[in-house]
């Protein structure tokens, strides 16, 4: 039976048309709302024969939309466990990233404890030490011996003023002042926070190992005529090659500075700058009448033009060249 071009136009159609509301409906195209309109659209296409499909039609939407409702609610399933499981892992990345941090904060706190320990008993070992030699002392002048010949640890006190706290600065000479210790056979015994504005630092030096009177003031000695031999640029052949630098090391550290003292032991380095705004470095070693003045009334060091002006002015250093500094001397 032959087919009528009008029939296979209309199935044509027919077939484009439901393909294209099949498409539409497989990719969320059309929404509930809006198949009332897509079907009297399908209607219009069709022509004739529709109402005969009427209810095969509404079946297939009906079907299509059940189909289409089922399919976005599992993809907004699927959607939804997808953004879930995101959050977990941001979470569980926020997690490890706190416990790496927390482990590197433990870390720290560890290493700062076996420090704190290490320290602790290195200050045991110290303040045992110090007890130790405290009660020596005590013995031997329970005892009446002259102190002056037993061979015993010596303290010597050490303090420096600086007019000018620069930090780079008394960091340096704060440096230099234990390395000249170091080289003179004396070690740091205590060192105290330096008071700022102007720098004023103190410390306790002791002998490295036990040693008389006489023989802590013959290495004082040995300071003092280092300390003039390198202010007056003269051959050093007398003294050992590091107490030398040692010495021109903490003579060049305070060569900025417009007023500083420096006091090891008996030993007295004054710097002042005189009304032609020229630097004069003085070396003295101070006699027991003038150590006690000092050791009454240790703030005098904090202007060394009164230091000088109270111990004598009997200096056994003159000018050293190169040491020009701008600024006036103390009133």
């Amino acid at each position: 039976m032959a087919i009528e071009p009008r029939n296979v136009e209309d199935r044509l159609s027919r077939l484009e048309a439901l393909t294209a509301i099949l498409v539409a409906y497989e990719n969320n195209f059309v929404d509930p709302e809006s198949e009332e309109l897509v079907y009297r659209l399908l209607r219009r296409s069709f022509r004739d024969g529709l109402e005969e499909d009427d209810f095969l039609w509404r079946r297939l939407f009906e079907q299509r939309r059940k189909f289409g409702a089922s399919a976005r609610d599992r993809l907004r399933s699927i959607e939804g466990a997808v953004e879930q499981m995101r959050g977990a892992q941001a979470e569980a990345a926020r997690v490890v990233n706190q416990q790496a941090s927390i482990k590197q904060r433990l870390d720290v706190a560890i290493d700062k404890t076996a420090r704190l320990g290490k320290q602790q008993a290195e200050l045991g070992q110290s303040v045992t030490a110090n007890q130790h030699e405290a009660h020596s002392f005590l013995a031997l002048l329970s005892m009446g011996l002259n102190l002056a010949e037993v061979k015993t640890p010596r303290l010597l006190p050490v303090r420096v003023y600086l007019r000018d706290d620069n930090s780079l600065e008394t960091a340096n000479v704060a440096k230099q002042v234990e390395r000249l210790l170091s080289a003179f056979g004396f070690a740091v015994a205590d060192d105290f926070p330096a008071e700022s504005g102007s720098w004023w630092k103190k410390w306790f030096a002791k002998t490295t190992d036990v040693m008389t009177q006489p023989e802590v003031y013959e290495r004082l000695q040995k300071i003092e005529r280092a300390l003039e031999m390198s202010a007056l640029l003269k051959p050093q052949a007398e003294i050992d090659r590091n107490q030398a630098e040692a010495v021109q090391a903490l003579l060049d550290g305070i060569k900025d500075q417009v007023h500083a003292t420096v006091q090891v032991g008996s030993i007295l380095v004054l710097k002042t700058t005189n009304a032609n705004e020229k630097s004069i470095v003085h070396v003295r070693q101070l006699s027991q009448k003038q150590l006690i003045a000092i050791e009454n009334a240790p703030e005098l060091l904090q202007s060394p033009g009164k230091a000088l002006e109270l111990l004598g002015e009997a200096c056994r250093v003159p000018e050293l060249p190169g040491l020009s500094t701008g600024g006036t001397a103390d009133p």
